[in-house]
């Protein structure tokens, strides 16, 4: 049975894209993580980043030993001041 109301094929790609995002955090440490960017309401800023920042947040969550310098990197490209 089709649904009567679907989303456009862009939009829900556009929601799996996102939802990657989210899901590479979570993986990258603790499920916490979304916690904490709900509470710093920074959903917006990691919807909207590459999906290689999260990747690369995820690696230095896991290993934070190898990623020097990485933070810096990643603040900048979230452009994060705007939140402190």
């Amino acid at each position: 049975m089709p649904l009567e109301s679907k989303p456009a094929q862009s939009t829900f790609f556009s929601w799996i894209s996102s939802g990657v995002k989210f899901m590479l955090l979570a993986g990258g440490g603790t499920i916490y993580a979304l916690i904490l960017i709900a509470a710093k309401d920074m959903r917006w800023s990691i919807s909207t980043a590459p999906a290689k920042v999260s990747w690369e947040v995820a690696k230095m969550l896991r290993s934070p030993d190898t990623c020097a310098g990485m933070l810096y990197i990643l603040h900048s490209i979230l452009n994060l001041e705007s939140h402190w």
